[in-house]
């Protein structure tokens, strides 16, 4: 049917307009009414960078089941659920639109006595993308002052500012004289000049962003957290990704959605979620405010989550 989507223009501009819907899933898919979306910076990234227009982004998401694809199995109208959803890809797989197409496999119910909406659809990028630095410890973490605290509780063993001119001695003087540090993690962005100081040699350097540079002396990949939909590639027509895409990885899927059963079991306990964050309260144009926000590198330690409910105009 005919609804409401923040939708990618030809330019990489975005602006909320009616498209024509007409969503049926197909096998492996539910037809989702969203609730509320978490706001990443891939959704104004990729199209600027990578080409993804003509198309819906959006990522993580909470919606109500409305339709389910042939031989789908574990789901019933009217479940809620929250969703990784594919979101690079045709227009139907964004989750910043009214109804969206999910896939089965990365769509989970959750503990409402737990977990609100709002909190539940911050969950499955950050947790997907962190998924690459699992097993390390113990943790040094660089960042702002105001979030060293939150940092600690989150597990950080080390916390150190990210601004601090002798950061990278910091870092060093932090690890055991008899120890090394053998593996990175950029979260912010494609940079590996302050990893390769401290990283001991033959290391690995994990990005999430593409890299921008070579680094012959360490193994350096990006976060992929597509990985969790085993898809062959993204599906955008001129979508221009470093060195293609990441190989197809059903292994390391099946890994991923088993880490998601264990997060909201563990929610509260091993496993806390972002914070959130609201702003105006105009649903699908609180989207572009985020955007702004992120620009201005002014969102920090939280993730906007905007409700469609709240969207001026809908039906």
């Amino acid at each position: 049917m005919p609804h409401k989507a923040i939708w990618v223009n030809s330019d990489a501009t975005q602006e909320v307009k009616s498209i024509p819907g007409d969503y049926e899933p197909p096998k492996g898919d539910l037809l989702l009414k969203t609730i509320c979306v978490a706001v990443n910076p891939g959704d104004f990234k990729h199209p600027e960078t990578f080409g993804a227009v003509n198309t819906v982004e959006g990522f993580d998401a909470v919606g109500e089941v409305i339709g389910i694809g042939p031989e789908t199995e574990g789901f019933k109208i009217g479940e809620k659920v929250l969703t990784f959803a594919r979101g690079i890809g045709p227009a139907e797989w964004g989750a910043s639109q009214e109804f969206f197409l999910a896939l089965a496999a990365t769509c989970w119910s959750f503990d409402e006595s737990k977990l609100s909406e709002d909190q539940a659809a911050t969950i499955p990028l950050a947790l997907f993308t962190a998924c690459d630095g699992l097993g390390c410890h113990p943790i040094i973490v660089t960042a702002s002052p105001k979030q060293h605290d939150y940092l600690r509780t989150l597990g950080g063993d080390i916390v150190l500012g990210y601004k601090d001119e002798n950061v990278v001695e910091r870092i060093k003087e932090a690890i055991p004289g008899s120890k090394k540090l053998k593996h990175g993690f950029n979260c912010v962005g494609a940079s590996v000049e302050l990893l390769e100081d401290v990283i001991d040699q033959g290391g690995s350097i994990i990005l999430s962003l593409p890299p921008t540079a070579q680094c012959p002396d360490h193994h350096v990949e990006m976060a992929i957290a597509g990985t969790v939909h085993d898809l062959e590639t993204f599906k955008v027509p001129g979508f221009k990704f470093h060195q293609g895409v990441e190989p197809r990885d059903s292994h390391g899927a099946e890994v991923l959605r088993s880490i998601m059963h264990w997060t909201l079991k563990e929610i509260g306990v091993w496993y806390q979620p972002p914070r959130v964050r609201t702003l105006g309260g105009r649903g699908m144009y609180d989207a572009f405010e985020a955007f702004a926000l992120m620009r201005e590198n002014r969102i920090s330690g939280e993730k906007v989550v905007w409700r469609m409910s709240e969207t001026p105009g809908l039906l």
